[in-house]
Order: structure tokens, then C-alpha cells, then sequence
């Protein structure tokens, strides 16, 4: 599957597409699971996901701000969600990364 870019800050993606499409929500819904098998608000939670695990590899930046960056208004449920998915929570995905970060840093 070639990469995709997440849209920044869409509330509903599923029903801003169809309208350059003029495909009724429920239709693109359905056959996206049937050309999929999964879900389309379940594949944009993936994505989403994937680069948030992404961003708390990479860095420090805090995790209700990468939460805005995965378009999730809500760091409470970003949390919950990402623990869902991970069974970890963002914090603890980015302790797991501390001792590889830190190695890779030259020292002076």
C-alpha cells in the first residue's frame, strides 16, 4: 500500500471525500471494508496512530501536542486510543526508545 499522508486536522474525512467523489458516506464506508476488510474510521486510526508512534520516537515534543498533530482535539481519548492499540501508553511507547535515542546521539 503506498504511504499516505494523514489531512491535518479533519474532523470528518469520511464525509468531506465523498464530496468530490458524489459517492453517498455509507457506500464509500461499505465498500472501503469490503476492499479492505477493515473499517474506514479503524485504517485512519491506524495512520494516525503510526505517526504519532512516530513523532514520541523522534522526540521530545508532548504528547497533547502530538495529539493536536494527529488530529485529535482530545489528548484524553488520543491516550486511550493509542493504549487500545499499542497496549501502551504514549509515554510508556516513548520510554521504550529513551536508550536508543540516547545512543544514537554523538557525545562531546
Amino acid at each position: 500500500m503506498a504511504e499516505t499522508q494523514l489531512p491535518r486536522k479533519q474532523r470528518h474525512p469520511a464525509g468531506s471525500g465523498t464530496a468530490h467523489t458524489n459517492i453517498p458516506e455509507r457506500t464509500l464506508k461499505r465498500r472501503f471494508k469490503a476492499a479492505t476488510g477493515t473499517t474506514l474510521i479503524e485504517y485512519l486510526q491506524n495512520l494516525r496512530i503510526e505517526e504519532a508512534k512516530r513523532l514520541l520516537e523522534a522526540g521530545q515534543m508532548p504528547v497533547d501536542d502530538i495529539s493536536i498533530e494527529v488530529s485529535y482535539e482530545d489528548p484524553s481519548f488520543f491516550r486511550r486510543l493509542f493504549k487500545r492499540l499499542t497496549g501502551l501508553t504514549p509515554s510508556q511507547y516513548r520510554r521504550m526508545f529513551q536508550p536508543v535515542i540516547n545512543a544514537t546521539q554523538p557525545t562531546y
